[in-house]
């Protein structure tokens, strides 16, 4: 593959808000904000993902109010529309959501407290009906704590109870259904049920504070743990490498939580040893979970995960065990590992 390829079937949408769960801007949250701009820098970077620069936008604090979101939503389908191949769209979002009932919402910047939900925030059918209409295959990832908590059960009679209370991500059973029904839909969570998100920073490279969940997108996007040469990262492998990264650095407190059904799709281009050269991507980063002022770890909750369809795949758990817990897997499919 020659240095001068790109991914020019990649494009994403990116927004980190900033804010808290009312959509106040405060340095607390801050790192939402640097996890969009890394992640957005990653997929851009020609050497590491390689996705053509016009075709990543970024919506970051003050840019990503409601208005925007949705602008930017509407742009992207028409640029997958208007192209003349087979397109994959990552959109990531990280932020806070906020349950109302038996439904929830994304908080974008600008939401006050006061102000309707189904109005000034981004609900499900809203949300859904924004992913339907994109003609491409595409990966919803969401950074937030909790976020597990957000699919109901995927498949009736499964015999695995996956309808957690304090849902954060507005996507029902029927949304999830119909888009996987889909040319091709696949999401990833930053936790699973009742985990906080953990953050860490580099003191090589940074100060600033970066989402174990982010990084391990990183990890996987860039193809870091591959083997040598340049090729494809596919959504498995970057499943297999953010599951792995996360679970490993934050010590099992917080492993993320995903699912698929269908094609295995391209998320990305990897270049060999490109990965080494940014501190972010080595193993000097410093987590909260790392930070234990009583001496006892709490015993970490089992994760579920669940994918249903036809593929052949295989997951590298090099950096540890990628699946632990309640695992379901359903319909014909051929999964490998390799690792330790």
């Amino acid at each position: 593959m020659a240095e001068s390829v790109n991914f020019s079937a990649g494009h994403a949408l990116i927004i980190g808000t900033g804010t808290n769960e009312v959509g106040n801007k405060t340095n607390l949250f801050k790192s939402t904000i640097n996890d969009a701009k890394w992640l957005a820098d990653v997929l851009k970077d020609s050497s590491l993902c390689a996705y053509p620069e016009h075709q990543v936008k970024l919506l970051v604090g003050e840019d990503a109010t409601y208005e925007r979101i949705l602008e930017e939503l509407d742009a992207l389908k028409l640029r997958v529309f208007n192209s003349d191949q087979q397109c994959n769209v990552v959109i990531f979002f990280s932020g806070h959501g906020k349950p109302a009932g038996d439904k929830s919402y994304l908080i974008p910047y600008g939401f006050r407290a006061g102000d309707q939900l189904t109005s000034r925030a981004i609900g499900g059918d809203l949300l859904y009906d924004k992913l339907r209409a994109i003609e491409g295959r595409v990966l919803l990832l969401l950074n937030a704590c909790y976020s597990g908590s957000v699919m109901p059960k995927l498949a009736a009679g499964d015999g695995v109870d996956q309808e957690f209370p304090d849902p954060i991500m507005p996507l029902n059973q029927r949304h999830i259904d119909r888009l996987f029904n889909g040319t091709g839909f696949a999401y990833l969570c930053a936790t699973q049920p009742s985990q906080n998100a953990i953050t860490g920073y580099s003191a090589a490279a940074t100060s600033k504070r970066y989402s174990a969940f982010t990084l391990g997108l990183a990890v996987g996007f860039s193809g870091r743990d591959k083997d040598g040469g340049h090729g494809t990262v596919y959504f498995s492998e970057l499943v297999s490498a953010c599951v792995a990264y996360v679970a490993t650095k934050t010590k099992h407190k917080q492993r993320p939580y995903f699912d698929f059904r269908g094609d295995n799709f391209v998320v990305g281009f990897h270049k060999d040893g490109a990965a080494r050269l940014y501190p972010l991507l080595g193993d000097d980063i410093t987590f909260d979970a790392d930070i234990d002022n009583d001496g006892e770890q709490p015993a970490p909750p089992v994760p579920s995960y669940h994918y249903t369809g036809a593929t052949n795949t295989t997951f590298n758990n090099s950096s540890g065990p990628a699946f632990v817990g309640v695992t379901n897997l359903t319909g014909n499919i051929d999964f490998s590992h390799w690792g330790h």
